[in-house]
């Protein structure tokens, strides 16, 4: 037995798109090739400078195994990760079994991992019973030691199978050739028919004919080789068979036998450019095992007939950390407008601009394709492959008590709904699933609504066609397209309210369906009662509701010119969701996006008291606010409390208070006020100075890219600068935007597609899967989480592959945050 397609990991594909949109916004040309004889800077090791691989293995403290230019690595508690040259090289691996068709290590109960005595340990329970799986990894010379024991003799037929798995990459794998002991085989390029494409072998040499990357695996008879692409999956996978009666399955893994040397350093920069009156910094990234090369380095600029040398100076060692070593170039003195180039010891760059207009219409990708895209329950037809019909018209059953959904959706008493409840309007797909919640969706609707306030794009290409379920793309109606997407949230959201005031949670298939790589359209038949619809999340949790008064209230303000009638209706919501909250005993507690453990309840209760007063002037809001001058006073500017703006768990008060701030009567609350607001402001600074990046001296280190982040950072100084400039401002945290366009270690990608400068080639998406298979696919606008780290190894990763969902997905709310940020720094 293997894992369903619904259980496999989601890859997905990316297109050149041939639309009858205009062309997505700020296309740059190609980039020119630097004048001979400079050579081109790589990130890939050259072949041919390979030597024998000789270092024993050593495993370190966190349980990393590490010789020359391999590593294991820790990765979810009971599985790893391989890397060669820091590059992930499998993607994950680990105890799998037939628990339930399919139970994965990470779904263990009781886990415990230690380091002990030159190995790492792992052990836990299987859910439900009392079997329990047992894990050593250890080194001895140049090979990694597995020993593993799973005993369910009590459970072995509810168990079925087990095996411990290895998850190789599609496009790593794809057409090369691996050798058994029983001859050799080629990874089929295409998916073929059902069943191993190999077993029963004692030995396995992954890629024969790369010593630098041909791991070897050796078992006795227990090894077998698969194509996943049977489950669904995107990828290859080497299953050894283990008891599961107790007995000790012991196998080795060999590095390769070469080692292609440490990789060559590279310069990270700015790819859209730099605006003339800001901090220019560019950053020399090297690996820890090799000297930092020649630190000189020279700004050139384009003149007629050829470039001028404006600057030398040298890269100055900044950081060592991540298993890299960096330093920096500061050419922030030179203003002049015009196309600049860094020349190093490496070769050059391509040519940037310093020029006071690179952000223009950076913004316009995202509200042309993406949000479109991610329109649950309409229509959509963009064209070149980008479409979808108006799905789940049946949302949804309410779901039960006690219940644990997919993707973090729990149920407790389930007492706020009953049966079938009509759901089938507005909303967008979270990311590259298709459930919808209140966090991210009441998110994106403030975060578009303030975008509306405060810079008003009059774009206009779409129509909402409400009635049909449709978007009429490219059929301009003289309503901006924006209030039109903050339409199509509003009502999703209002739909989500029970009669007396409480909000729902969200909504998300049922666990058996979860992930199947399929059309929206395809998931349920869109007639409701028939058996096939999504599940309602409806327990009271008051954050839930806060959220739903902050969005619905900045709803109500900016729709109040094209469509009062759904104005009115978002204010009265709004209100409704506040005498509810404030009747009821206050209720946090674990569901998807919000952990349990958060602290911050003040800001959450803050920032939608400040909206509500924002909508309209009533001083019992005020009064409100007033019981938290203490809070204020002593404002938090370290984590657990929140820090930055974000969709998930309590809201971040600051840029709601500064927003409010000019409307304060004089006295204590707004002197208190202004005192969190100077605190805010002084952390935030601190925090996003580039060391050599922003914030990565205290980088958060989250197995996600960290995107998010440096968006929501500027949109927390933008509004901070109105009250307190002299403590920050939106050019303080330029660094953050350069981030996103390239300035960021390990590779050189802009983390938006469509801006015509280098990109990831593949972008996470069920749709995009569902369309073009293992083809590289993207939607222009769609802002990737980008640079993530695997945890107890403290690396930086990026695996531009399919269904690389911690790298690749695009979520619906770093779309709404890169607008705002765009359109501020336009402005």
């Amino acid at each position: 037995m293997k894992p369903s397609s619904s259980l496999l990991i989601l890859l997905c594909s990316s297109l050149l798109l041939a639309s009858c949109l205009p062309a997505p916004a700020n296309p740059s040309p190609a980039p020119e090739t630097p004048p001979a004889p400079l050579p081109v800077s790589s990130s890939v090791p050259d072949p041919a400078a390979a030597v024998p691989a000789v270092s024993p293995l050593a495993i370190n403290d966190d349980g990393v195994l590490y010789a020359d230019s391999f590593m294991l690595v820790p990765y979810e508690s009971g599985g790893s990760v391989i890397l060669l040259n820091y590059q992930t090289f499998i993607l994950d691996s680990g105890m799998q079994n037939g628990l339930n068709e399919w139970t994965w290590y990470a779904d263990l109960e009781d886990q415990e991992t230690w380091v002990e005595d030159g190995a790492r340990y792992f052990e836990g329970r299987l859910p439900g019973g009392q079997s329990v799986y047992r894990q050593k990894i250890y080194p001895v010379g140049r090979e990694v030691h597995f020993e593993a024991r799973l005993d369910a003799e009590e459970e072995s037929e509810q168990v079925g199978w087990a095996s411990y798995a290895f998850y190789l990459p599609l496009e790593a794998f794809r057409g090369q050739r691996y050798l058994t002991d029983q001859g050799e085989g080629v990874y089929p390029t295409e998916p073929g028919g059902e069943g191993p494409l190999v077993e029963h072998l004692s030995e396995l040499q992954l890629l024969a004919d790369d010593p630098t990357r041909n791991l070897t695996l050796r078992a006795d008879r227990a090894i077998s080789l698969w194509d996943g692409r049977q489950w669904g999956g995107q990828n290859y996978m080497v299953e050894i068979s283990m008891p599961v009666n107790g007995e000790t399955l012991h196998f080795t893994l060999t590095p390769p036998p070469a080692d292609p040397g440490p990789l060559p350093p590279a310069v990270r920069y700015s790819r859209v450019g730099y605006l003339p009156q800001s901090v220019k910094r560019a950053v020399l990234e090297a690996d820890y095992r090799a000297p930092l090369p020649d630190l000189t380095v020279r700004l050139e600029r384009k003149v007629p007939g050829g470039a001028e040398t404006v600057l030398t100076g040298a890269f100055q060692p900044d950081l060592q950390d991540f298993w890299r070593q960096f330093a920096v170039f500061d050419f922030s003195a030179v203003e002049e407008i015009g196309e600049y180039r860094l020349v190093w010891a490496g070769g050059a760059t391509d040519w940037f601009p310093v020029a006071p207009d690179i952000f223009r219409n950076r913004w316009q990708n995202t509200l042309d394709y993406f949000l479109p895209f991610q329109m649950s329950h309409a229509a959509v037809d963009l064209g070149g492959g980008l479409s979808h019909g108006a799905s789940t018209l049946d949302d949804a059953i309410a779901a039960p008590p006690n219940f644990t959904g997919p993707d973090g959706f729990v149920s407790y008493e389930a007492d706020g709904a009953t049966g079938y409840v009509p759901l089938d309007v507005g909303g967008w797909f979270d990311a590259g699933d298709y459930d919808l919640n209140v966090y991210s969706q009441a998110f994106v609707v403030h975060q578009l609504a303030l975008a509306w306030e405060e810079f008003a794009p009059s774009r206009d290409l779409h129509s909402l066609d409400v009635p049909n379920r449709r978007l009429q793309v490219n059929q301009p109606n003289g309503v901006p397209d924006l209030l039109e997407q903050i339409e199509w949230g509003t009502r999703w959201l209002l739909s989500m309210q029970a009669p007396d005031g409480r909000v729902f949670v969200g909504v998300v298939e049922p666990p058996e369906k979860y992930g199947d790589p399929v059309l929206p359209e395809a998931m349920t038949d869109g007639i409701p009662n028939t058996g096939d619809e999504r599940l309602l999340f409806h327990d009271y949790h008051s954050d839930v509701n806060l959220q739903f008064v902050t969005a619905l209230s900045a709803a109500s303000r900016v729709l109040r010119q094209t469509n009062p009638q759904l104005a009115g209706q978002a204010w009265q919501a709004a209100r409704r969701a506040w005498d509810y909250f404030q009747s009821r005993p206050e209720m946090y507690r674990p569901t998807v996006y919000f952990s349990g453990w958060e602290e911050g309840r003040e800001q959450m209760i803050a920032a939608a008291a400040a909206e509500l007063y924002l909508t309209q002037a009533d001083p019992a809001y005020l009064q409100t606010l007033e019981q938290f001058r203490p809070y204020f006073e002593n404002f938090p500017t370290e984590w657990p409390a929140p820090t930055v703006t974000h969709h998930s768990g309590f809201w971040y008060a600051p840029p709601f208070l500064a927003r409010l701030y000019p409307y304060l009567p004089d006295g204590p609350l707004k002197a208190s006020t202004l005192t969190a607001l100077q605190r805010a402001a002084d952390s935030l600074r601190e925090r996003s100075a580039p060391e050599p990046f922003p914030f990565i001296g205290e980088w958060p280190y989250s197995d996600w890219g960290m995107s998010g982040l440096y968006l929501n950072a500027i949109h927390d100084a933008y509004w901070l600068e109105k009250v307190v400039p002299e403590h920050i401002r939106v050019a303080d945290l330029l660094p953050a935007a350069y981030w996103i366009y390239g300035l960021h270690p390990v590779n050189d990608y802009t983390l938006v597609f469509g801006s015509g400068f280098p990109e990831p080639r593949y972008h996470y998406h069920a749709i995009l899967q569902s369309r073009f298979g293992s083809s590289p696919a993207s939607v222009p606008g769609a802002v990737v989480p980008g640079i993530a780290t695997y945890v107890d190894a403290g690396l930086l990763y990026y695996l531009d592959e399919p269904g690389m969902y911690r790298n690749s997905e695009a979520c619906i709310y770093d779309a709404a945050s890169f607008l705002f940020a765009m359109l501020a720094l336009e402005k």
